[in-house]
């Protein structure tokens, strides 16, 4: 090991000052303990992908300072090779200039090699640098192995601590705490340090669908108020994710834990809006041909259908500027996008949730799906939503509390929630929850119940 510079104070806490020549401890072995120690979340996670050194304590262990003391300690140690100058580590253009690259190689203890990626102009921007990589060329296969594994070290995803998962059926999402340095994604979102990550469980080709369909409405194109935005995409362990803006829940949850005044002004434009909002967003789905689109896109596969539109896949943020919050249709799974003269995709292939599918859902393999599968779902959406603001939340289903022992309507009265009453007057003898009846010999028709409800809540 090398000497240390013959400076006298104290850099991040540790003495610069002038070594005797039997002494052990370098000032790149002091950095390297210091990287160690700055490992995360805990030192016995060294050899697990999840580990990693935060950036903000990168730049504060490896300073100008300590910096200049590493690189002087280097040139003395192999005089032979090109002195490296810190101008070659620092580049104010660049976000960490070669910082990474320079903590990798004291962690591997490799510092020798340092000029060689600076004369191969590789940058901390490069990374990560596979195996394969020019600058490897020269070095022994282990050397370029503890390069390769010892760089993601520094090249964090997030800190993920689990909240309250959510599984759905393509994918668990969980609350994730996501430190600054590593939210890309600048000022596009107003969540502070909390978002939602999906991990897919889903195949590689499900997860390709729905991560397509929400760039098409991510940055840098072009967005909508209503639709989610996408953030990131990455893989780790051969899993994939995505991650999103956090809500504070679901239109279930808003229905559950909040009460409308049918009589407040403000209540009745909150829920016009958010409404409107949704119709919106969903119009730019359903015509994608409104805004640019790539070269691969144009001309062709413009014509979009969300699929699954139902209270559990819109989302309440809470929103200071639309108070109390504003809603966003999410979950892009089902999400299939077409050419003008194909707008519609056949029965056997559309997937659906029982209680808001149409009635062609149950027409058989044969019957075609249009974008009016996405009107019928978003009309018994909006029914409840108009239900749980006129007669609130007792009204729209069942709660674990209240045991389907329904809600005192205006008049008075007690009735059965909305949910309990489609149950009930359905004609399969089977219970099934949803918004029709199927006849052999006729047409479907609206449950009675469903007439009734909006009848109800007409006369508050």
């Amino acid at each position: 090991m090398d000497r240390p510079s013959k400076s006298n104070f104290r850099v991040n806490g540790f003495d610069t000052q002038t070594h005797a020549p039997s002494d052990t401890r370098t000032i790149r072995q002091t950095v390297s303990d210091r990287i160690h120690e700055a490992i995360k979340p805990t030192p016995e996670f060294y050899s697990r992908p999840e580990a990693f050194v935060l950036e903000c304590d990168l730049k504060s262990i490896l300073n100008r300072e300590t910096v200049e003391l590493v690189l002087d300690s280097i040139h003395r140690k192999y005089p032979d090779k090109p002195r490296v100058n810190p101008k070659a580590i620092f580049d104010d253009t660049r976000e960490t200039g070669r910082l990474k690259i320079l903590a990798t190689l004291i962690y591997i203890e490799r510092t020798k090699t340092l000029d060689e990626f600076v004369t191969s102009n590789i940058w901390d921007g490069a990374l990560p640098l596979p195996r394969s990589s020019p600058v490897f060329s020269n070095w022994k296969g282990a050397w370029s192995r503890e390069f390769v594994e010892g760089q993601y070290l520094f090249l964090p995803q997030m800190i993920d601590f689990d909240l309250d998962p959510n599984e759905g059926a393509h994918g668990v999402v969980t609350k994730v705490r996501i430190h600054q340095d590593y939210q890309k994604w600048g000022e596009r979102t107003r969540c502070k340090d909390h978002y939602a990550v999906k991990r897919f469980t889903a195949d590689a080709v499900t997860f390709k669908q729905e991560r397509d369909a929400l760039i098409r409405f991510s940055h840098p194109h072009r967005g909508h108020k209503s639709l989610i935005q996408l953030l990131y995409s990455y893989e780790l362990r051969s899993k994939k994710y995505l991650i999103f803006p956090c809500a504070e829940g679901d239109l279930e949850y808003h229905w559950a834990s909040h009460r409308a005044d049918p009589k407040s002004q403000n209540d009745l434009i909150w829920l016009l809006q958010e409404c409107h909002g949704i119709a919106s967003g969903l119009s730019k789905v359903h015509d994608h041909t409104s805004w640019p689109v790539s070269k691969q896109e144009s001309g062709s596969q413009n014509k979009g259908r969300h699929g699954d539109i139902k209270p559990k896949n819109i989302l309440f943020f809470r929103d200071e500027e639309t108070s109390p919050g504003r809603l966003v249709v999410a979950d892009f799974t089902l999400m299939r996008f077409h050419s003008s003269n194909a707008d519609y995709t056949r029965i056997r292939n559309v997937g659906y949730s029982r209680t808001y599918r149409p009635p062609e859902m149950d027409g058989g393999g044969g019957i075609k799906v249009s974008q009016k599968y996405d009107i019928w779902t978003l009309g018994c959406v909006f029914l409840e939503f108009i239900t749980w603001h006129l007669l609130g939340p007792d009204s729209i289903r069942p709660t674990k509390e209240g045991c389907g022992r329904g809600f005192r309507a205006p008049d008075g009265n007690l009735r059965e929630d909305f949910g309990t009453s489609r149950q009930r007057d359905d004609n399969t003898g089977c219970r099934d929850d949803k918004f029709f009846n199927s006849f052999y010999d006729i047409a479907p028709v609206v449950k009675p119940s469903v007439l009734q409800v909006s009848t109800l809540a007409s006369k508050t």
